[in-house]
């Protein structure tokens, strides 16, 4: 079979193509984009776990439930499996985590510490019910176990979801591009 210079260019411009596509999916392995506020927005590498510890910021795998009552409502795009949020509480500061009532705002606020991490809402944005988890199942009650929660005063995370295991920690996050 003869080439000619018509199809030799084309077979340049499929591998260029497919080189490309295998060194991004590559490197793609340890980076992910945050779309939604509950984080800055922008581009996160990801490192592996060493260990857990409050303030990092996690990857992880919410169950099969979670995943789709999040892609269900549209919280986020029906690609994404994972969520990225921040580690406020383990089983060491457990008894940090409080439900404050503000009698003027009449809701509930979630705190940790001194730290006020918003309201507790029982509808959506678009006034769906939503249902938060009580201040007993917020609390961590073994050493695996994690309150992931964004100060993002709309974010869905564990207060709607519970805590995480650490089974379902996937990576530590840290930003790399703010957009």
């Amino acid at each position: 079979m003869k080439i000619n210079k018509r199809n030799f260019k084309i077979l340049k411009i499929y591998l260029f193509f497919f080189i490309f596509m295998f060194l991004f999916k590559i490197l793609a392995r340890n980076y992910t984009v945050v779309i939604t506020e509950s984080l800055p927005l922008g581009i996160y590498k990801l490192y592996p776990i060493e260990d857990i510890k409050v303030g990092d910021i996690v990857q992880f795998k919410p169950d099969a439930n979670t995943i789709n009552f999040i892609k269900n409502r549209g919280y986020l795009p029906k690609i994404a499996d994972t969520l990225i949020k921040e580690v406020v509480a383990d089983y060491n500061n457990r008894d940090e985590i409080k439900i404050v009532y503000d009698t003027n705002l009449k809701l509930n606020f979630l705190y940790v510490g001194e730290k006020n991490y918003g309201p507790i809402y029982f509808k959506d944005s678009r006034g769906r019910d939503i249902n938060p988890i009580s201040l007993k199942d917020l609390k961590p009650k073994n050493s695996d176990e994690f309150l992931l929660l964004s100060s993002h005063y709309k974010s869905y995370d564990s207060r709607y979801f519970g805590l995480v295991n650490k089974k379902q920690i996937l990576n530590k996050a840290k930003i790399k591009i703010k957009f």
